[in-house]
């Protein structure tokens, strides 16, 4: 009897620990497993549509640390497979937020909100933009940082299309402005 108590409590705890499942880990080169955020439109600076829930960034990173410090604008935006792009994204600008969320908008104008996430690709480190608007969702290759660390180059990858893109980012501590650029219309 005390057999049978036994085989049966076993398999019991047997089929309990196999109803377990501990997540995967990440595997290199994928993003965090993330779950969609609605924005509302609206709002001031915010379009309506979804993107992922922020993911709180490595502050121990390097790269994610100068990220953080001020808003990253495209002093050069170099759109290979179509020059007439170029001019009309100088003065796109990324806010990065320590809680994985980020604002964009060009020169004084804000054009929506989401989350951000660094992430490694084999030797890559890539930095993924998911906005609420939709045609905003970027992908870009961190490369070269200047030795002041106020200028970096990105490069876009295949994802959304983006890897005859590439961008001189400056850092700035406040908006740009066209007069800081010598921009006029």
């Amino acid at each position: 009897m005390n057999r049978i108590k036994s085989l049966t409590l076993c398999l019991v705890m047997g089929l309990a620990f196999s109803a377990c499942k501990h997540d995967a880990p990440e595997q290199a080169g994928e993003m965090p497993a993330t779950v969609a955020t609605t924005t509302p439109a609206g709002e001031p600076g915010k379009t309506g549509g979804s993107y992922a829930s922020p993911v709180l960034p490595d502050q121990n990173n390097p790269r994610i640390q100068l990220l953080l410090r001020t808003f990253w604008v495209a002093e050069y935006w170099v759109n290979h497979a179509d020059n007439s792009q170029n001019k009309p994204n100088k003065g796109r600008w990324w806010r990065f937020n320590p809680d994985g969320t980020f604002t964009t908008g060009q020169w004084e104008q804000t054009f929506s909100n989401g989350s951000w996430v660094v992430f490694r690709d084999g030797e890559k480190e890539l930095l993924h933009l998911d906005a609420a608007d939709d045609n905003l969702d970027m992908e870009f290759e961190l490369q070269a940082i200047s030795q002041l660390q106020d200028y970096m180059s990105w490069v876009g990858t295949k994802t959304y299309k983006m890897n005859s893109i590439a961008v001189k980012a400056t850092s700035l501590l406040t908006m740009p402005t066209k007069a800081q650029f010598g921009v006029t219309d």
